[in-house]
């Protein structure tokens, strides 16, 4: 049986036979399965060559092969048959080309079977060469072609029978005369000349080179393509490659020698007609110019054989570039932190670099050819792939968003980037691209949005939270300026003092947010008594308590639980969870404060059975600015950033927090633990004395632009038994500080003209004013106030509305320490 040849293919997928013409691409992808042919992978070494020596004539040619006259054709042979030459491509002659059959038959049997060949001269074809029928003389050369196969001789050797029949077609200008066997065979010499005329026009083909050499390895002769594509045109260098192993050309390849020397044991051992080289074999010129592929040696007889040669310097070299660009492009893609794939025109992965796989924690085999698309959220695939493949089947750019599964399990955001690639016959191949992970800025692009969204709902909130103590603080502020004012003063007045207490405790949280979130706020720590905290809580939260006619109730354990703490920052902790508490519960609702040692811990606990706090709500119930939404609106009262205070606060002491809820109206509780120490001498010693005597004989200058805020200070203090005076402005206070000579300037700092920086600048200035403490009451109250009232000469710094409590403490410091001077 006929040996196979298994050639290298072409970048384009074609065999080197079939990388001729035109009409290679349609061989290439005709279905030869109903033609008894086979698969072109399959066909024989002398069906291939006849084949690529068709494509490669520029003349009419056809291949008529096998018992049946199986048609293939050449591009100069498709231009009398436009119309119907796809059809008749591996269908039998008879049936794609009947007119040409009926001229054809009659010489089949003596070119098939005798191995003669036969010439037609002047037959007249029907064809359609522009789309209408016309009548055409032409010249039909039928000559065999070897098959490789056939019966043995009286000695056994097999000698080989036709595989098919060769058909050449030239138009001639007229008829010569009708059929006539006996006229067609002519003489023998004139059939001889004919034969030889033929070879030598198939020898002269441009395509491929032609190497006879005789049973010696000895070069005999060889066609001018072969000549050209090796370089050796000159005369000398045609004498060289026809001299023999003694002078073999200085520019040939080292192994060419060995391999000719080969040719003989390799082609003159086997039968004629059949393949003797299982595989191409490919050479260079030392110069590395050129570079051919010997495609098939034959035994023409017992004397010669033959080597048929193609230039392959092209294709190498397109290999060579295809190579270095292949590995730039990988070695970018693996040095790439981008995920860096390649997928094929049917969107399977042929590529994914190493990113990709480390990543994703899967293997190649699992990626690909489409295990990648197991790794898209379930809820991303569809519009992804349905996106994918629109770019597929459009060749045109790709660009999507999509969450991915990633090595540790996580969901990550990718952002995709994909273009179509094309191959060097701009024949389109798949999509290339990158994927980016932008987790990260999807999460904060996510965080600002909310960000903006808890923002608005903020500032909405505030200015609703702050209209509802202005309201019947206006509205009792109008009763007041009426003629019943005087009568309804008592009644009025607890209600503008406690919706002024709800103005001061919002202005508070805010101002404790920004110095927490800017890391100025200070603690001032020592050893204490929990209870303490406690009971001030409770005593701060008892009026909203009592307001809604709440239960309390509290256990605080006998032995004392000491904690290193600031006492006014935990006891404002502790009643935070408690308003919160008193405020999302029904009225007639019941509060429990509990305090316990678990360890080295104090545990306390402020638990209600209110309105509970919905599941999605507690992983965020301790953000800033956090609002509880139920029925589409914000359900808590409030700005939002008392729990937030409370979380940070508990974890500048050390401590942690928890919420707990089992969801809508089933309560809630905050358990806080805070680390105990030892040290209850210095803890029963803490905070101030609650029974220190008021002030007396100490004098105050109050110093406002605001009339009122100074006179109603002034009378304040007064009703503690200070010596106190209100001014209006820094030049009236300077006026005044002579003759009344205090021992204390509550003065604010935003004042028109002179402000109070400037006033204490000036009293510094004066040494006969040193002893006077300077206390700046202001509405500024962020740190750098703070260090520019330090600067200008002010002792102290406190911030409007002022706690009155924090003020009478102070004057009662400093009363002390004038009646220890004293």
């Amino acid at each position: 049986m006929a040996n196979r040849i298994s050639l290298a293919q072409t970048e384009t997928g074609k065999p080197l036979w079939l990388n001729k013409s035109g009409m290679s691409a349609l061989i290439h992808d005709h279905d030869w399965s109903g033609s008894g042919l086979g698969s072109i992978s399959a066909w024989p070494a002398p069906l291939q060559t006849s084949v690529g020596i068709v494509l490669s004539l520029p003349t009419p040619a056809m291949l008529l092969w096998g018992p049946n006259f199986i048609q293939i054709h050449n591009d100069a042979c498709r231009g009398l048959m436009p119309i119907k030459h796809a059809a008749a491509l591996g269908q039998p002659v008879s049936l794609g080309w009947p007119e040409i059959w009926y001229v054809l038959k009659p010489a089949c049997e003596a070119v098939m079977q005798r191995g003669e060949s036969f010439i037609f001269d002047g037959r007249q074809l029907d064809i359609e060469r522009s789309g209408m029928p016309e009548k055409a003389f032409f010249r039909l050369t039928c000559s065999p072609v070897p098959g490789g196969g056939g019966a043995g001789n009286a000695d056994g050797e097999e000698t080989g029978s036709p595989g098919g029949m060769l058909v050449t077609i030239s138009e001639t200008n007229a008829p010569i005369g009708a059929y006539s066997p006996a006229a067609q065979q002519g003489s023998f010499e004139q059939a001889l000349s004919q034969r030889e005329e033929h070879f030598r026009r198939v020898l002269e083909i441009e395509t491929i080179g032609i190497v006879f050499f005789d049973a010696e390895g000895r070069i005999t002769s060889s066609n001018k393509a072969f000549r050209e594509m090796s370089g050796f045109e000159c005369e000398e260098e045609r004498e060289k490659l026809s001299g023999g192993d003694e002078a073999m050309p200085e520019n040939w390849p080292e192994d060419w020698k060995e391999w000719i020397s080969s040719l003989p044991q390799a082609v003159f051992d086997i039968p004629p007609g059949q393949c003797a080289i299982p595989q191409e074999k490919e050479f260079a010129r030392k110069d590395g110019s050129r570079w051919w592929a010997l495609i098939s040696s034959k035994k023409l007889n017992e004397r010669e054989g033959v080597q048929y040669v193609i230039d392959i310097t092209g294709r190498k070299r397109a290999e060579q570039a295809l190579r270095e660009s292949e590995a730039r492009f990988r070695a970018m893609a693996e040095a790439s932190p981008a995920l860096t794939w390649r997928v094929d025109a049917g969107g399977n992965a042929v590529y994914l670099n190493q990113r990709f796989r480390e990543l994703i924690g899967m293997t190649l085999e699992e990626l690909m050819p489409i295990g990648w698309r197991s790794i898209i959220h379930p809820d991303d695939a569809k519009r992804y792939l349905a996106a994918f493949e629109e770019a597929l089947r459009k060749h045109s750019r790709f660009q999507q968003r999509v969450r991915i599964r990633v090595a540790n399990g996580e969901w990550h955001w990718l952002i995709s980037y994909a273009l179509p690639w094309f191959t060097a016959n701009d024949e389109y191949a798949g999509h290339a691209g990158v994927s980016i992970d932008i987790t990260d800025a999807v999460t904060a692009e996510s965080a600002l949005l909310e960000a903006d969204r808890r923002k608005d709902e903020f500032l909405a909130t505030l200015a609703h939270e702050l209209r509802n103590p202005l309201g019947p603080i206006s509205n009792g502020l109008a009763l007041i300026a009426g003629p019943e004012g005087a009568a309804a003063l008592p009644q009025l007045l607890p209600m503008i003092i406690r919706q002024v207490r709800n103005i001061e405790r919002l202005v508070d949280d805010l101002l404790e947010a920004s110095r927490i979130t800017s890391g100025k706020l200070e603690l001032h720590q020592g050893p204490m008594r929990l209870a303490m905290a406690l009971r001030s809580a409770i005593e701060a939260s008892m009026p909203l308590v009592n307001e809604k006619e709440h239960e309390l109730t509290v256990f605080i354990p006998e032995r004392s639980l000491v904690v290193y703490a600031d006492p006014a920052r935990l006891a404002q902790v502790f009643s935070n969870l408690l308003n919160n508490a008193a405020r999302y519960t029904k009225k007639r609702g019941h509060i429990w404060l509990t305090a316990r040692q678990e360890g080295e811990e104090a545990v306390v606990s402020v638990r209600d059975n209110g309105i509970g706090i919905l599941p999605g709500m507690l992983s965020r119930i301790f953000d800033i600015f956090a609002q509880e939404r139920r029925n589409g609106r914000g359900h808590q009262e409030g700005l939002g950033i008392g729990l937030s205070l409370v979380h940070r606060l508990v974890q500048m002491h050390g401590g942690m927090i928890e919420a707990r809820s089992e969801g809508r109206d089933e309560g809630s509780e905050f358990i806080v633990r805070l680390p105990l120490c030892e040290a209850p001498e210095a803890a029963e010693n803490a905070g101030p004395g609650k029974n220190s005597p008021p002030p007396l004989g100490l004098r105050v200058l109050v110093v406002d632009d605001n009339r009122d805020a100074a006179e109603v200070l002034a009378m304040l203090l007064e009703s503690i038994g200070v010596n106190a005076q209100a001014v209006n402005g820094g030049p009236a206070a300077l006026a005044a500080i002579p003759n009344y000579q205090p021992n204390v300037i509550l003065m604010d700092i935003g004042m028109p003209g002179m402000d109070g920086h400037e006033v204490a600048r000036r009293i510094r200035k004066q040494s006969q004013f040193n002893d006077i403490k300077l206390i700046a009451l202001t509405g500024w109250g962020q740190e750098k106030d703070r260090r520019d009232s330090s600067k200008a000469g002010f002792d102290h710094h406190l911030t409007k509305p002022v706690d009155f409590k924090v003020l009478k403490d102070l004057i009662i410091e400093m009363q002390n320490a004038h009646l220890t001077q004293s």
